[in-house]
């Protein structure tokens, strides 16, 4: 066992990620960030052994002009090759083919690829580093599956976690505003309740779905939030951007119901005091990510919020279309919340899902802002994945392993049992505390509803039940009468519960009211659906109750809500 470990650390270690820090900085008034000027401009490259190589950004109208028209809905579609040609063109000088070098290398490995961009001039957050090519292959960094690129503003750090370390979970805030038109409520909605039910995070639309958002209202929903005890941990923002002087905006709701472009400053003001526990914020709109002018002292609504200590911003430096927005937010979520990917993972599988689309540039629109010193594997929702003492069950799936062994034996034997015609009824015993309800609850009972599921995707049995309602309905059209139409009313019952019908299990504790316990675990069951599992934790206390009494009394006497409260005239 020793050995399998050792090799498997050995593997990883050997398939380690490659570290990728693009530094600049401007040769001429390196000390102030936004001196640029509308000419061409030195600037130097930090690499490997620590000396800087020069280079030269041609900052003119044809630059200008080709970042203009790589925003554009209807571009030309060699818009994006040729800027991204330009910028290897621009780095090659300082040796950006020894770079490329290594990360195709690394590429073709199967190894992960983190590039950080990083600048002390302010107008190189304007260029699109995500369409840079490699080389002679022509291929971006941003359409690579195993790179991520993120920028980062140097000589800041993330604000540190409040509580630290934080607690298990937090809530996730869904605002959004249509006060510059419609945006994909309904959809953003559907995707985070969909990956919040999967993956067992608790998401009430009542609470966590802040509608109109404007300024205050959104201030008020996350003080409430911290005030409650469960600050907000994610907050997805759906709006429009817009134009805000040199830079951009997003359009809120003003008090007075009209709506108001609040700008990269105002919306830092609102954030920031909220960065400790707020980790990710999710800007599904129009130029989240956009610089603006080259040089201007706001920057990106994006880099704001990250500047000012907020651990990861997303966002989106052109135009994003209203479906690579709900992309975004399936995917991303599914991601965080159901795999419990990190956000590096994350954020690069949603960025794929996006370049499946040949008729929009939202890949290559996405930009990720964080840091590289908070590490490759930042988790801005936190689940514990150890129990403790406490039984794994159901919404721990993800998290439990091993007991293959038992699991599959369970399946044999149940499958044995409906196989036999014999009553479905298995026991499994053992030693107190050796997790006996953690490999049922968390392993078997998966495993038997998955196997169900599979069933239920046969495409013989559909095709024939499908056939046998055409054929039955036909005989019923040519020969009218009760019977026939009683036989294909029988058949749609039986579909639905075999074929069409749903697998469920439920879980019960006997106590000392079995049957009261029984009736509640299978409410709402519907007549002629096929039955669930059921699956009885403590089954000894059906049969000596009186010892499970006995035990609680010993241990806290009143205390166990399985026992009734002792009260005068009652047997004890």
């Amino acid at each position: 066992m020793r050995s399998r470990a050792l090799a498997r650390l050995v593997e990883m270690g050997a398939r380690a990620a490659l570290g990728v820090v693009l530094e600049f900085a401007r040769t001429d008034t390196p000390e102030d960030p936004h001196a640029f000027r509308f000419a061409p401009q030195d600037y130097t490259l930090r690499v490997a052994d620590g000396r800087r190589a020069r280079l030269t950004v041609p900052w003119d109208r044809a630059l200008l002009a080709e970042l203009t028209a790589v925003r554009s809905p209807s571009r030309d579609p060699a818009a994006a090759q040729r800027i991204g040609d330009r910028l290897r063109g621009i780095l090659e000088p300082a040796g950006w083919g020894a770079i490329a070098s290594q990360i195709h290398a690394a590429v073709e490995e199967g190894r992960e690829v983190h590039v950080t961009v990083r600048s002390n001039a302010a107008e190189l957050y304007a260029l699109p580093w995500e369409l840079m090519t490699l080389g002679p292959s022509g291929r971006h960094l941003g359409e690579l599956e195993e790179v991520l690129l993120r920028h980062e503003w140097p000589g800041t750090k993330s604000t540190p976690e409040q509580p630290n370390p934080r607690t298990e979970g937090g809530r996730l805030l869904f605002a959004w505003s249509s006060a510059a038109g419609a945006v994909p409520v309904d959809d953003h909605l559907r995707a985070i309740d969909r990956a919040c039910q999967e993956g067992h995070v608790a998401f009430n639309p009542e609470r966590d779905v802040l509608a109109h958002a404007g300024v205050h209202g959104l201030t008020a929903r996350l003080q409430s939030a911290r005030d409650a005890g469960r600050p907000v941990a994610i907050l997805h923002l759906l709006c429009h951007g817009a134009v805000a002087g040199a830079t951009y905006g997003l359009t809120l709701d003003a008090d007075d119901g009209e709506a108001v472009t609040v700008d990269a400053g105002r919306l830092r003001q609102l954030l920031a005091p909220f960065a400790g526990s707020l980790r990710l914020v999710v800007l599904a709109a129009c130029d989240g990510g956009n610089a603006g002018d080259p040089g201007n002292h706001l920057g990106s609504i994006a880099q704001a919020l990250h500047r000012a200590g907020i651990a990861a911003v997303v966002a989106s430096r052109f135009p994003l279309s209203a479906d690579g927005s709900g992309v975004l937010a399936a995917t991303l979520y599914r991601a965080l919340l159901v795999d419990l990917s990190s956000l590096e993972r994350a954020f690069t599988r949603a960025r794929l899902q996006l370049a499946r689309d040949p008729t929009h540039l939202d890949w290559a629109s996405l930009s990720l802002h964080a840091r590289a010193d908070d590490g490759d594997d930042t988790r801005p929702w936190i689940v514990r994945p150890y129990r403790g003492l406490l039984a794994f069950h159901a919404e721990h799936t993800r998290l439990f392993y091993g007991r293959d062994v038992e699991r599959s034996e369970i399946l044999s034997d149940l499958h044995a049992l409906i196989e036999a015609g014999r009553p479905r009824f298995l026991v499994v015993a053992g030693a107190s505390g050796t997790g006996k309800s953690s490999m049922v609850l968390a392993g078997a009972v998966p495993d038997l509803l998955r196997r169900g599921e599979a069933a239920l995707r046969d495409e013989a049995a559909t095709k024939l039940v499908a056939r046998a309602r055409r054929d039955l309905a036909a005989a019923a059209e040519r020969m009218p009468g009760a019977y026939l139409r009683s036989a294909l009313e029988a058949l749609e019952r039986g579909a639905a519960a075999t074929v069409g019908g749903e697998w469920s299990c439920r879980v019960m504790r006997p106590g000392d009211r079995p049957m009261a316990a029984l009736t509640s675990a299978i409410e709402g069951h519907t007549a002629g659906r096929r039955l669930p599992w059921l699956v009885l934790i403590r089954l000894e206390e059906l049969l000596h109750p009186e010892r499970r009494r006995r035990s609680c009394a010993r241990r806290s006497p009143g205390a166990c809500g399985a026992c009734p409260r002792a009260t005068p005239g009652s047997p004890a």
